[in-house]
């Protein structure tokens, strides 16, 4: 297995545009002896730097000239990349005896002689014998090709779908994430844009298989008066009720219900990690304050999320509200002692405060939304910027960072338009997997809302790829 160390032109999903080899002279260079030192800890900018030493040798001195532009253009082509050139450039190496080729994206090539121009050796064999080549690059090392994978359907109301190994020792890019609406309830052309939040879980905190996305507010405890009621637009087919008596506009917050780990699986321990809480309610005509508060019993810490107003309206359809960020794991400090079983003291607990209107309180469920990695499209402000007929979306995290998205109603023509906006972090963790979808239509959040999910990732490695 010959080795590769080159610089190579390209784009995630195309072949190569262009590449200048570093070795045996193929494009006019060689890598001296222990001319490459790998590193791997980064800068503050979260970039790795490093030198690598270089030969050049042309056959004249205009030949040895063009494979020095060469070289320069892909030092251009990096200050190129995004907005101007789709194109980046990459570092790409391959150990003799490595069995896969990996590739660094480049940030910044600064390259120049360390020898005399006058050299004897360049003016007479046409060789520059000291040359250095300065690359800013990223930490990670990643696939040359992505890992596709999840072209299924998924539910809106908490839905999962399972998802083979990610290669890599390090969390994947989701290098394209792309959902289609169009086979849900909603017809295509009637309001089907909305917000969709996804998140993937991994074997991280435990086994993904076993993870309860959702916690149907009928299995906790209510406080205040609160009752079960039967509801034909249900994720359960009950929600919890509170009218005037359970939650009088008194000005004051009041405990409402309280859900238990236990009570929601008996896979406690497998619930671990940092999650984005969302309320699935009908507040009806009303307006409301819910606040999420969670913690272990019988600890007495517990954190408290900021209040978030919960506003219905005429058509009085159940939405999804954003509670905040809940952490389950973290309470425990029996946890040292290796005893799982604590987790199923975990709780969370519901607060609402009623600002106006006399109409009932519907609470339904909460849904758990993984924040391992991490995409939501749509405006979370429900500000119904999107346009009535989207209902493809796409989400694009480059490999220097920057993430890009666009909406429209057919995924690949040529008329895609920016959506309201998308919001993407972390990544796709190595292994196996399940990715739990949220979504609604317009602002509605309707039982049986489905989408196409549809991933690109691109495997990462710390150092050496080798056979995966």
């Amino acid at each position: 297995m010959a080795e590769v160390l080159s610089l190579v032109q390209r784009d995630d999903f195309t072949v190569d545009i262009d590449s200048v080899s570093l070795l045996a002279y193929t494009d006019g260079f060689q890598s001296a002896y222990r001319g490459w030192k790998m590193q791997n800890t980064p800068e503050e900018n979260g970039r790795v730097i490093e030198t690598i030493k270089l030969r050049a040798k042309g056959t004249s001195i205009d030949n040895l000239a063009a494979k020095l532009q060469g070289l320069a253009d892909k030092s251009w082509q990096t200050e190129r990349y995004a907005p101007i050139d789709r194109y980046g450039v990459w570092l790409r190496a391959k150990l003799d005896g490595e069995t896969n080729a990996r590739q660094a994206f480049v940030y910044q090539l600064r390259h120049e002689q360390a020898s005399s121009i006058f050299d004897q050796a360049m003016m007479a064999k046409y060789r520059i014998n000291e040359y250095t080549l300065a690359v800013e690059r990223s930490p990670y090392w990643e696939g040359t090709a992505s890992q596709d994978f999840i072209c299924g359907t998924l539910s809106a109301s908490g839905g999962t779908l399972q998802y083979g190994t990610i290669n890599g020792d390090v969390p994947a890019r989701m290098a394209l994430v792309s959902i289609d609406t169009s086979p849900s309830l909603i017809a295509e052309g009637t309001n089907a844009g909305g917000i969709w939040w996804i998140g993937f879980r991994s074997n991280r905190y435990g086994d993904c298989t076993k993870f309860q996305p959702y916690w149907d507010c009928v299995k906790g405890t209510a406080y205040y008066g609160g009752t079960a009621l039967t509801a034909s637009n249900s994720r359960s087919g009950t929600v919890l009720s509170f009218g005037t008596v359970a939650l009088p506009a008194d000005g004051s917050l009041h405990d409402l219900y309280r859900s238990w780990l236990v009570s929601v699986t008996a896979n406690y321990n497998e619930q671990c990690g940092q999650f984005l809480a969302i309320m699935r309610a009908n507040p009806q005509n009303g307006t409301f304050n819910l606040q999420l508060r969670y913690g272990m019993y019988p600890d007495n810490r517990y954190q408290t999320n900021p209040r978030v107003r919960v506003v219905g309206n005429t058509n009085r359809y159940m939405g999804n509200y954003v509670l905040g960020e809940v952490d389950i794991g973290s309470q425990a400090p029996y946890s040292v002692d290796g005893n799982v079983s604590v987790w199923r003291s975990f709780w969370l607990d519901v607060w609402g405060e009623r600002n106006a209107g006399t109409e009932n309180l519907y609470l339904d469920t909460i849904y758990l939304i993984p924040l391992e990695g991490f995409v939501c499209f749509g405006e979370p402000t429900k500000s119904s910027t999107l346009r009535a007929n989207q209902t493809k979306y796409q989400a694009m995290q480059r490999a220097n960072g920057v993430i890009e998205y666009a909406g429209s109603s057919s995924m690949w023509d040529d008329s895609l338009y920016t959506i309201g906006s998308v919001q993407m972090q972390g990544g796709i963790q190595p292994g196996p997997g399940v990715v739990v979808g949220v979504g609604e239509a317009g602002e509605e959040s309707i039982v049986g809302l489905k989408c196409i999910l549809t991933v690109k990732a691109i495997p990462r490695w710390k150092e050496l790829r080798g056979a995966e």
